[in-house]
């Protein structure tokens, strides 16, 4: 029993940086400076959120012929609080005059959105099944 893959999953918790290669080189921590296992960089300053759907719509397609299970667990929306700067940008703006106060959690859930759909489009298209 477990799992014929495993790209990123670990006992973290949080990921040591949301931007690609996912790592803190300078960190005094070992964890930090290797990044997350299983989940090698590929596009420096990729979103991390961005590569995790990436990786599910890949085997997706690979397994799409046979019954599969694939748990997606994205280190979102835990710390460190980063995003995108478009997006923390656009809540900033948004924030103004509101309740908001938290452009950058806002942006980590669109992020997380915009994965989620991707994974779901998908499952659901017409190419899959």
């Amino acid at each position: 029993q477990g799992y014929d893959e495993n790209l990123g999953g670990c006992d973290y918790g949080q990921p040591p940086s949301y931007f690609d290669p996912f790592q803190q080189p300078q960190a005094k921590h070992a964890m930090l400076r290797d990044g997350i296992p299983f989940l090698p960089g590929r596009t420096p300053g990729q979103f991390l959120t961005h590569r995790e759907a990436d990786e599910a719509v890949r085997l997706i397609r690979q397994w799409k012929d046979a019954p599969f299970f694939l748990h997606l667990a994205h280190y979102a929306v835990h710390t460190p609080l980063q995003a995108k700067e478009e997006l923390i940008e656009k809540y900033r703006r948004k924030a103004k005059g509101e309740r908001h106060k938290h452009p950058v959690y806002a942006a980590m859930i669109e992020h997380l959105d915009h994965s989620f759909g991707r994974v779901l489009s998908k499952l659901s298209s017409s190419a899959f099944w």
